[in-house]
């Protein structure tokens, strides 16, 4: 499935894309006679509620890696964020926080460091379930990304730096919706992301992206270098078929199709000639699913089950909601003919 949304960017795109973000706050004193209506909601009384509310849910996740150095064992230790998301210890969080670390550590609002276990993770799109044996916890309630509006009020809740700054809340807005952005260290590019100028830093990674309802609306992930203000998350859209699967079955594993492809939006991002409509296949993997349906380079996917696509994003979400060994169907545009293929989703090959 990773090859889905990364093999074919590797090879058409070259460069790194290094991240951080500085946002600078300041005060403002507003005349009695001015119009106020126009400040953000961030600034009403129902700010310090949802931080009171949220930071049960918020946690700090430690991750060590060992190593040898001069046949001396060496450990190194990086620090995040991550959200509750079921009261038994289930945990939202980025890959790039656990990896594939060793040791992971999670520490509580109340002050306490217990040890976690990463149950599923994918690199490409920087999601990771981990797992504490705790009860009662307090998850957070998970919101819907598709109804954000651009200038909408959000909250950023993390663990900047270290464990000395840990749930740290900023405040700011949605800047954009639907960013794409390039991984150079993996070669992925991240699609639907949501922009933000909420001051996130080191740290903050896998922390919630919350909106004025107290509801999780994306994970933060990403942090823009040489400019100010500007913060990504990942959609909670994304992340909702992953949660709800691993708390109901302990579990996910991930549908594979086996094919690459890429929308308009996709190919003018990658200055390319763009599709007109739907998603360009450029290759199909050998042996895949796919393949074994009969497709091939040059066909056009158009909608999945009747569901119309006009973006590699949706298909991606789309499909982390089927399980292996379901069956979809794509309706396929072959230079002007159409059908519908019927294909049944595998287990993505080690």
């Amino acid at each position: 499935m990773k090859k889905l949304f990364g093999s074919l960017l590797t090879v058409l795109l070259a460069g790194a894309v290094a991240f951080f973000v500085s946002v600078v706050m300041l005060d403002q004193t507003i005349p009695a006679d001015k119009d106020t209506s126009y400040i953000a909601v961030a600034d009403a009384p129902a700010v310090p509620d949802i931080a009171a509310r949220m930071i049960p849910s918020v946690v700090g996740v430690s991750s060590v890696v060992k190593s040898h150095s001069f046949s001396a064992p060496v450990s190194t230790q990086s620090m995040g964020s991550g959200v509750i998301v079921s009261q038994d210890g289930y945990i939202l969080t980025n890959h790039h926080v656990v990896g594939n670390h060793a040791e992971i550590f999670v520490t509580l609002s109340d002050g306490r460091t217990v040890q976690g276990k990463k149950t599923w993770s994918d690199d490409a799109l920087d999601i990771a379930i981990i797992k504490i044996e705790e009860s009662g916890l307090t998850p957070a309630t998970l919101g819907d990304a598709s109804v954000l509006q651009v200038g909408e009020a959000v909250l950023a809740i993390g663990n900047p730096l270290s464990l000395q700054f840990q749930r740290t809340v900023t405040a700011g807005i949605v800047s954009a919706v639907n960013r794409m952005l390039y991984m150079n260290d993996n070669g992925t590019l991240m699609e639907n992301l949501i922009q933000t100028d909420a001051s996130i830093n080191p740290g903050n990674s896998g922390g919630p992206l919350v909106n004025m309802r107290g509801e999780v609306i994306g994970i933060n992930t990403i942090k823009a270098q040489d400019a100010e203000g500007m913060g990504f998350a990942i959609s909670i859209n994304l992340c909702r078929p992953i949660v709800e699967r691993t708390v109901a079955d302990g579990a996910y594993e991930m549908p594979y199709l086996g094919l690459y492809a890429y929308d308009g939006e996709t190919a003018r991002y990658m200055q390319m000639e763009a599709p007109e409509t739907g998603l360009y296949i450029s290759e199909v993997a050998a042996g895949s699913p796919a393949r074994l349906a009969g497709l091939t380079k040059g066909d056009i996917i158009t909608a999945i089950d009747a569901q119309p696509l006009t973006r590699m994003a949706e298909l991606r979400e789309k499909l982390l909601y089927y399980r292996v060994g379901d069956t979809v169907a794509l309706d396929i545009n072959r230079n002007g003919t159409h059908f519908t293929a019927s294909i049944k989703l595998k287990s993505e090959p080690k």
